[in-house]
């Protein structure tokens, strides 16, 4: 009877153990999902704000073009 005690203590600790890694792995997936969820956030944030700068140059070149023409235009009448 005496073994039957020490296996289902170990099974016991064992289960312990086992629940602790567990709930350790799953703080530390936690973490770095949140840590990558960031970086690409940033990622995109940092990639929209470079971009309105890309877009106000568009816009402002394609205004000067709509000039042109319209000078022209006015030349031509």
């Amino acid at each position: 009877m005496g073994a039957r005690n020490v296996t289902t203590l170990g099974r016991f600790v064992g289960a312990a153990f086992y629940s602790r890694c567990v709930y350790w792995r799953l703080v530390m997936m936690r973490r770095m999902l949140t840590s990558l969820l960031a970086a690409f956030f940033l990622a995109g944030l940092f990639g929209t704000v470079a971009g309105c700068n890309t877009v106000a140059g568009a816009g402002q070149d394609i205004e000067q073009g709509g000039r042109a023409l319209k000078n022209e235009a006015n030349e031509h009448k």
